[in-house]
């Protein structure tokens, strides 16, 4: 993640392989149109790693042996055929594959460690029936769990009203906060009436710096 981040508002593809790291700058043909959502709920990094790890190196059981699978061959193809669907603009295809590496993730996960991998509030932020004509797909975010969500959005406008949907509802409840620094925040309604998310959200625009030679994934 920190070798990411040097590169600063360029995506790029980083490959881990044991002690190898390359790094390789993707180009992007269209924007992107992401909000990201602290859905402000609990979860437990450190357990969500240990039991994950628990699976390797060697599975003994079937709900390890699909952690091994999960985190190795679909991984790589979610990835790959992600990284192509970047390159050729096809943000419907990105979409619909955010959705399914998410579902995936919480299936095999949610074996392993129910406790983190559950994820209602994460859930019920993905699916709410109000965000669904705006986005294309959307997914947790890192070790997964209740900590934060991405959506894709259909255009710079669709993008607005996810986050319009957001502001009403907690103005309305009278706990909105104001627009975090880059990013979207969430408001966790115990019903989930209205819109979660709030804020400002980012734009990645198409590449066209060089490339650079390097690489993580």
């Amino acid at each position: 993640m920190d070798q990411a981040c040097a590169y600063g508002n360029r995506p790029v593809i980083m490959t881990y392989d044991s002690e190898f790291l390359e790094v390789e700058e993707l180009r992007v043909s269209v924007p992107l149109y992401y909000v990201i959502v602290d859905l402000r709920a609990e979860k437990d990094t450190v357990v969500i790693l240990r039991e994950l790890q628990s699976a390797f190196p060697t599975a003994k059981s079937q709900a390890e042996k699909d952690v091994q699978n999960l985190l190795g061959a679909f991984n790589q193809s979610i990835a790959e055929r992600s990284v192509e669907a970047l390159k050729a603009g096809n943000i419907e295809l990105l979409g619909k594959l955010m959705t399914e590496a998410n579902k995936e993730f919480y299936r095999v996960g949610g074996a392993i460690c129910p406790s983190q991998l559950t994820a209602p509030m994460l859930h019920k932020c993905l699916e709410h029936p109000s965000l669904q004509p705006y986005i294309l797909g959307g997914k947790g975010v890192g070790a997964g769990g209740d900590g934060t969500a991405q959506f894709l959005c259909r255009s710079a406008e669709d993008q607005e009203k996810v986050q319009d949907r957001g502001k009403g509802a907690e103005r309305h409840t009278g706990q909105w906060r104001g627009p975090a620094h880059g990013a979207t925040e969430a408001h966790h309604q115990a019903r989930m009436q209205g819109a979660v998310c709030s804020g400002h959200s980012g734009r990645l625009q198409p590449s066209s710096l060089p490339s650079h030679e390097g690489r993580e994934a």
